[in-house]
């Protein structure tokens, strides 16, 4: 499992778009910071009250979403480069495969998740105390395991849906659907009660205060819905799902030469109907047998008229 997980890591260091994803949610979280804090919002809550804070604190929705994707591509992305197949030679028991990818997007959400509200606490302190808010009202623990749970059970999400559809771009899309639209826009005011108990209910129950936390479920509850939406047993979930569709025959290795192994070429048809012989080891078809052995004197074939084995 060591091995694995040290070559997930190396797949993601050699990866442009993880660094790319990094670096743009680092820039974007410290730029909605200040611009929560600083833009005021007609009729919103007071400059340095729990809900302002809580709002000009909520990177947390960010960096869910890019670990949701980067979840996605460490396991799609790998069927769209056509690179799983040696993955699965390598290691052909598809579950500590998967396990080990999750472990993988598991510490990596906790580190970003860990990473970004860091910095963006450091820079809410720096705005508010310009302003002569010394103190901020909020549970800074709270929200900071909460932004750390969030943001690799998400990845953990991703994950699932990156090894059940295979597809980067129609599970990227079709996750950001379902929360922000979905979840965010529709259950959340038509069915409170409904979604509450969803992953984007859980994840902003778990990263909020104030008001905002009203009529949620409670930190604790909220983390353990989350950890059963996205949790290990997910992992055995797939691997079934996958083995169910494709048969028991296509697993581990022989899936792996299955996919690898080269079509069969079609006997093409003469003129007269009959079949052209079949391609040798190589892809050529093989040389016609000659009708007598080669003449030593001269180094040329005989005709086979003339061939006495052919006589007799």
């Amino acid at each position: 499992m060591r091995t694995l997980v040290s070559l997930e890591l190396y797949k993601l260091r050699t990866t442009p778009a993880a660094w790319v994803s990094l670096g743009i949610t680092l820039v974007l979280g410290m730029a909605s910071v200040a611009a929560n804090a600083l833009v005021p919002s007609p009729g919103g809550p007071a400059f340095g009250s729990t809900d302002h804070v809580n709002h000009t604190l909520s990177v947390s929705a960010l960096t869910s979403m890019v670990m949701l994707a980067i979840g996605v591509l460490v396991v799609a992305g790998e069927y769209r480069h056509r690179t799983i197949m040696q993955t699965f030679l390598g290691e052909p028991r598809r579950a500590r495969v998967l396990a080990a990818k999750a472990v993988t997007v598991l510490g990596l959400g906790a580190l970003l998740g860990a990473g970004t509200f860091g910095i963006a606490y450091a820079e809410a302190v720096i705005i508010y105390g310009a302003r002569g808010v010394h103190s901020l009202p909020i549970d800074v623990a709270q929200l900071w395991i909460g932004a750390t749970v969030a943001s690799a059970l998400y990845g953990l999400v991703g994950v699932a849906l990156g090894a059940l559809t295979r597809n980067t771009v129609a599970a990227i899309v079709g996750a950001i659907t379902w929360v922000m639209i979905i979840e965010v826009g529709i259950l959340a005011s038509a069915l409170p009660e409904v979604a509450q108990w969803l992953p984007a209910g859980a994840a902003i129950a778990l990263t909020s205060v104030g008001t905002a936390a009203h009529g949620m479920l409670s930190p604790t509850t909220a983390a353990l819905v989350l950890t059963g939406w996205a949790g290990p047993h997910r992992t055995r979930d797939v691997v079934a799902c996958r083995v169910a569709v494709l048969g028991p025959s296509l697993t581990g290795r022989r899936a792996a030469a299955a996919a690898t192994r080269p079509p069969r070429r079609r006997l093409r048809t003469l003129a007269g109907g009959r079949p052209s012989p079949r391609p040798g080891r190589w892809g050529r078809a093989p040389a016609p047998r000659r009708s007598c052995p080669p003449d030593r004197s001269t180094r040329r074939t005989r005709a086979k008229g003339s061939c006495p084995a052919a006589a007799r």
